[in-house]
């Protein structure tokens, strides 16, 4: 639920280097160093199907394309937002454009990096996947991750191992301090 046009001050950042929003409101972030710019503009506004953009004067290299860096950032918004992300990873993978998808937290279930780096455990009662504890203890088995307690489902327990007998648990839950 975050604002994050808020964050995006665009006017400050090169239009190469902005986060931009698709279609299907997933975000990625354009990554084109100066270096290459010149050198990728042509592909770029072709993936973008605006070639138009090759002979206007505001476009024509590196210095003009700078001046006039809000329009042209506003000019790529806008044709970022006409397709879904799952186009523009593929059109710009296939043209050697850089750039990288902002995750989502359900992404991360079937991410290949993740699962290779073992980050994820399924529950105990397969209702799904939780991020694995990165603290190892040698000759300790790590306890598999379940479902957490109901409220005052482990009171009488854990208060007995205090030495709290039935009847004092039975007055504290009756004052409603313990569940």
């Amino acid at each position: 639920g975050a604002n994050t046009d808020a964050r995006l001050d665009s006017e400050k950042r090169s239009a190469f280097t902005q986060l931009y929003r698709c279609r299907d409101d997933r975000w990625f972030l354009l990554t084109i160093l100066p270096q290459i710019q010149d050198k990728i503009w042509p592909t770029l506004a072709r993936c973008l199907q605006r070639k138009d953009w090759l002979s206007d004067a505001r476009y024509v290299d590196a210095a003009t394309r700078h001046e006039h860096n809000r329009e042209l950032t506003t000019g790529i918004q806008e044709a970022i937002a006409s397709k879904d992300w799952s186009y523009w990873k593929k059109t710009f993978a296939d043209n050697g454009i850089t750039c990288g998808g902002v995750a989502k937290c359900h992404d991360q279930i079937d991410d290949e990096q993740v699962a290779a780096a073992g980050l994820l455990r399924d529950y105990t009662d397969a209702s799904g996947k939780t991020v694995d504890s990165p603290v190892f203890i040698s000759s300790v088995a790590k306890v598999p991750p379940g479902p957490a307690p109901e409220v005052g489902e482990n009171s009488a327990e854990i208060l007995g191992e205090l030495d709290i007998t039935a009847e004092e648990l039975a007055n504290l839950r009756a004052l409603g301090v313990v569940a």
